[in-house]
């Protein structure tokens, strides 16, 4: 019983591993697709490893990196549910000073103006230079004078 359990988590660990290398052949391959102006293929392998990513900042970054793939190759839709799948993330890790949320507000935004979304992106946009949370306009923070 001992050794059957050890077994398990050997293979069980094997296995975490093995899928943490697929994403990396993933991320590695969808480079080289962007690189050779394929975003839909990057697009798709990208796709491939959000499925098997877990929760966490790898899966953040292959969303960012998938919304990306999907704005270059004209897929509005699929950019923007990239984003919000993103952002809400974001949301549930929500760290003290993290500039990342209001830039991926912003370019959430960017691709509703794209897709003639004009008021949920001037929302965004709101959100992300920090009208709706009333930060100070005579001392913007760092990604707020980005923004603009």
């Amino acid at each position: 019983m001992r050794l059957a359990g050890r077994m398990e988590r050997i293979g069980t660990e094997t296995a975490f591993e093995a899928a943490a290398r697929a994403r990396a052949l993933f991320r590695h391959a969808a480079r080289r697709a962007l690189a050779v102006h394929s975003p839909d293929r990057a697009l798709v392998v990208l796709e491939r490893a959000l499925a098997m990513a877990p929760g966490d900042t790898e899966r953040r970054l292959l969303l960012e990196e998938a919304a990306s793939a999907a704005r270059i190759s004209g897929r509005l839709d699929v950019a923007e549910q990239h984003l919000r799948a993103l952002l809400a993330e974001e949301d549930e890790a929500a760290e003290p000073g993290d500039d990342q949320r209001d830039r991926h507000r912003a370019q959430l935004a960017s691709v509703l103006l794209m897709a003639h979304h004009n008021a949920e992106a001037l929302d965004e946009l709101e959100s992300a230079v920090g009208f709706a949370a009333g930060v100070d306009a005579g001392d913007p923070e760092p990604s707020t004078t980005e923004l603009i």
